[in-house]
């Protein structure tokens, strides 16, 4: 079941982005170990800190967050017609607002649609990577199309599973429209699923080290990007997703066709056609052969040249054994001679 609609999120275009922070931000932490963080990869640069007891890891949460009912306007950037989403606009870090030469909005499916034609590079303009490299906490991977979001939510275990999903689908569900919410209570992981990877790329971003709006127990969320779901019901549902994409683009190049181009498209496959039937014909045994095209009316004829149509390579094999031997097989494992088979037909 859908959790929401496949729509376009509300968002006034018509203001001018604001400031969402008064001056440039360096770290969207508010720990004091060592090194610098780079906000467009992820990675911690300089020094790694000493080890310590696990106790005393404990994760901050972000200080800055992105609000797109109040923080999301116009830009330089949506004026020049630029494709590209700000990064630190998802993070609430932005502190150009409308001299942004990026967007300060949320995606759209139209958005969405323009990433089909660049599978390259994410909605920020990072580049993406092979599966092999393991790039779930950065841009994703180009080699499946990722729309599936792994949530660690940690202290908010303790909230009922629908209290939970409720929480999970109002904060998620304002950077975009959600497919499925699947919940893990026993190990603290929900799989968020958005209609489209722009929105979850976006969603990635915007809530990676936040807390729950509505929660109180003080978690910090840990977003990355989901391994593909070895469910085989979500397996059958990605096959059945990609032949009817497969099909749409199909009719929609056939209804782009001329009629003339549509009729020399239909003789193509007609003759590929027949020249499949003269293939099989060619390897059909001679005394079956002659019984089906000399009697192509008689039932058991016209089902014996059916079935050896679906036969298999290694049962044709088998087939034409017998036939060189004097033998007609039947596909049930019957075997008679070809006298047999002429005093059956008179």
């Amino acid at each position: 079941m859908e959790e929401q609609l496949a729509v376009d999120p509300q968002q006034d275009l018509s203001r001018k982005a604001r400031q969402q922070v008064p001056g440039p931000v360096i770290s969207d932490r508010s720990d004091d170990r060592t090194g610098t963080v780079n906000i467009w990869s992820g990675r911690r640069l300089g020094p790694r800190p000493e080890p310590g007891p696990k106790k005393d890891k404990v994760r901050q949460p972000s200080q800055y967050r992105c609000h797109p009912a109040t923080d999301t306007g116009r830009t330089r950037g949506s004026e020049g017609q630029v494709p590209q989403f700000c990064l630190f606009f998802a993070k609430g870090m932005c502190y150009q607002g409308y001299l942004c030469t990026y967007l300060h909005r949320l995606p759209t499916l139209a958005d969405n649609e323009a990433m089909t034609r660049n599978t390259s590079q994410d909605i920020f303009g990072r580049q993406k990577l092979p599966d092999h490299l393991d790039n779930r906490k950065g841009a994703g991977s180009y080699d499946r199309d990722m729309t599936t979001l792994y949530v660690n939510y940690g202290g908010a275990g303790h909230y009922a599973t629908p209290q939970l999903r409720h929480l999970l689908l109002d904060n998620f569900g304002q950077f975009g429209p959600i497919r499925t919410i699947y919940i893990v209570p026993a190990k603290t992981i929900a799989f968020v699923k958005y209609h489209w990877r722009a929105s979850a790329e976006f969603g990635k971003e915007a809530m990676d080290g936040q807390t729950l709006t509505g929660s109180t127990m003080q978690e910090v969320l840990s977003v990355r990007w989901a391994n593909e779901d070895p469910n085989p019901v979500a397996v059958i549902g990605r096959k059945r997703e990609a032949l009817d994409a497969a099909e749409a683009a199909a009719l929609a190049a056939w209804d782009a066709m001329t009629p003339q181009d549509k009729q020399a498209r239909l003789a193509m496959m007609h003759q590929a056609k027949a020249r499949r039937v003269t293939a099989v014909a060619d390897k059909m045994p001679v005394p079956l052969l002659q019984a089906a095209v000399g009697g192509l009316d008689a039932g058991s004829n016209r089902e014996q040249f059916d079935e050896w149509r679906g036969v298999a390579p290694e049962q044709q094999q088998h087939l034409l054994a017998n036939a060189d031997a004097g033998y007609i097989s039947g596909i049930d494992g019957s075997s008679q001679s070809a006298d047999q088979a002429d005093q059956q037909q008179q």
